[in-house]
């Protein structure tokens, strides 16, 4: 039977890098995030802002302060879609702490995961991924919320 996620929530598989505190090697540790999806109309709102803003870029003279401008609405467009992937995280499963305990999701906890670069850029790919159904498995057993 086909589970419609009316509220846009699932868990979603994320393969986060494991980094062995003692210098060794690195792995990938499957763990489920709790995604809030874009939905259809917020990626193509936000496809078209930054489609508008690059061909007003393409066509500003280089230099002037009309491109000046462009390239900091531009910086605002990223800053504000890294400050959306943590609103979008809304819990996990299988995250551990360095005695291997369970760690409980907070918002300083996320703010930590998301700080370091790699993992970011793993939950902000999973996230595109699962708003789009790239993969064929998009939650666990009645994970859909």
């Amino acid at each position: 039977m086909f589970k419609f996620a009316k509220n846009g929530n699932v868990y979603w598989p994320v393969n986060l890098l494991e980094r062995d505190p003692n210098g060794g090697e690195t792995k990938e540790q499957p763990v489920f995030l709790l995604l809030r999806l874009y939905s259809r109309t917020e990626r193509k709102a936000r496809a078209t802002k930054l489609r508008d803003a690059t061909t007003r870029l393409l066509s500003s003279t280089p230099g002037s302060a009309e491109m000046t401008a462009i390239n900091l609405e531009l910086e605002k467009m990223r800053e504000d879609a890294d400050n959306d992937v943590a609103q979008r995280v809304l819990g996990w499963r299988d995250v551990g702490g360095d005695d291997g305990a369970p760690l409980p999701f907070t918002p300083e906890n996320l703010a930590d995961l998301l700080d370091d670069e790699a993992q970011f850029a793993r939950v902000a790919a999973a996230l595109d991924e699962a708003s789009r159904g790239a993969r064929a498995k998009n939650s666990l057993p009645g994970a859909a919320g």
